[in-house]
């Protein structure tokens, strides 16, 4: 989880060998579509603006128990 001021980039990196995916989702579990990567290999990132304050959870479409949390402030 990561707590960030509003107009922060936060840049995710794939440190891990195998692919992933940055999936945003509302507080239900379910899709919101406010972002999401393409499909990241090793050493590939994706970044993201989070402009507005509020709770961003997020998870890999592969690999959905592999969840976060952005709290911006």
């Amino acid at each position: 989880n990561l707590e960030i001021a509003s107009g922060t980039v936060v840049t995710w990196i794939n440190e891990d060998s195998v692919e992933h995916t940055i999936q945003s989702q509302d507080e239900s579990g379910n899709n919101d579509g406010l972002f999401h990567s393409s499909t990241l290999g090793t050493g590939e990132t994706f970044e993201f603006t989070f402009e507005e304050m509020g709770f961003y959870n997020y998870y890999c479409s592969f690999h959905p128990w592999r969840v976060g949390l952005v709290s911006v402030k």
